[in-house]
């Protein structure tokens, strides 16, 4: 028998993770439900992913894979980053993969911290990795016969907290969008030695992918959506991605800053030891890569300023209600 449960964290705002009835809400400092997407709002995985039975008045089942799923945004912690046993991940911060290929263009891969890691808002924790992530997030690219020299080819990329629906940090790496690419290498053309950063407007008509322009009469945010700012480095972690888009982690009770509520990021190679960092003014990271590129549900046409959002980060399931995993595995109790 499962030992009583002393709940000391849980969800704010996601109703399939947590009972009115049973937890009071009560956000982490500086915290508010609306800073977050309403399917994840906890505030660690190793704290608040839990099992089924410790959700009261729901029926049998794990507690986030499936139709009787009850907290979903816990999946890709308790697959990839926790221990067989549920028990969190100690010592030496290493990064994980959720078997997705890089150089595929039609399943883009997960990295992620195998230690609990919110999101992008506490990105300078030790168990995060910093910057580091995305260094690993390119070493799974390279690992996977990518050539980091395929200039403008890749993409790295991030949700922010209002976009993602997963409860652990993961960077999604995979081939870029062709109509992502031709708009970023023409503004890239244009800007480089004279510019700092450079904007391209981005819509999408049904079932087709996203296309992106680029015109040089038209450099104010109202009238795009993606900021693309020159940074220099032997590695991602050297042009300090997450420090340019969100700057240094707030500590409470202060709250985040607006581009870490907000704006999903991505980090593309332009030239020998040259990045461009991405800010996305509307949308979701997956947008900008060639798999998701045409998805209606994930990317809505996306109109000047970012009007139209392309939806969430979501993972396909058989429930089309419930975000999840198709090929999860059980979900398990964490040692607390």
């Amino acid at each position: 028998m499962v030992p009583p449960v002393t709940v000391t964290a849980f969800t704010p705002c996601n109703k399939p993770c947590f009972d009115q009835k049973a937890f009071p809400i009560t956000p982490s400092s500086g915290l508010t439900k609306e800073m977050f997407n309403t399917y994840t709002c906890l505030r660690d995985p190793s704290a608040d992913c839990r099992l089924a039975h410790e959700f009261r008045d729901r029926p049998p089942g794990n507690a986030w894979y499936g139709p009787d799923a009850h907290c979903n945004s816990c999946d890709i912690y308790f697959t990839y980053c926790a221990q067989k046993d549920g028990s969190m991940n100690t010592g030496t911060l290493k990064f994980v993969t959720n078997g997705g290929s890089p150089v595929s263009t039609t399943r883009h891969a997960l990295v992620m911290p195998n230690q609990p890691c919110r999101g992008v808002e506490v990105w300078e924790s030790p168990r995060c990795g910093g910057e580091k992530a995305w260094d690993a997030a390119l070493k799974a690219y390279t690992d996977a016969t990518g050539n980091p020299k395929d200039y403008f080819k890749y993409v790295i990329a991030v949700n922010s907290m209002r976009k993602r629906t997963r409860q652990q940090l993961h960077l999604h790496v995979g081939t870029l969008a062709p109509g992502v690419k031709d708009a970023l290498e023409k503004g890239h053309a244009w800007a480089k030695g004279s510019k700092k950063t450079f904007m391209i407007a981005c819509t999408k008509a049904k079932a087709a992918d996203i296309s992106c322009k680029f015109d040089a009469s038209k450099q104010t945010e109202p009238q795009n959506t993606i900021v693309a700012t020159f940074a220099a480095g032997a590695s991602p972690s050297v042009a300090k991605p997450f420090e340019t888009i969100y700057g240094k982690n707030t500590k409470a009770p202060s709250p985040p800053g607006q581009s870490t509520i907000k704006h999903s990021m991505g980090v593309v190679a332009s030239a020998d030891n040259q990045w461009l960092i991405l800010k996305l003014l509307g949308g979701a990271a997956e947008c900008l890569l060639a798999d998701e590129a045409k998805d209606d549900q994930k990317c809505n046409p996306a109109t000047a300023g970012g009007g139209g959002e392309p939806v969430v980060d979501t993972v396909a399931t058989t429930d089309k209600t419930v975000p999840g995993v198709v090929d999860g595995v059980p979900g398990r109790r964490l040692k607390l």
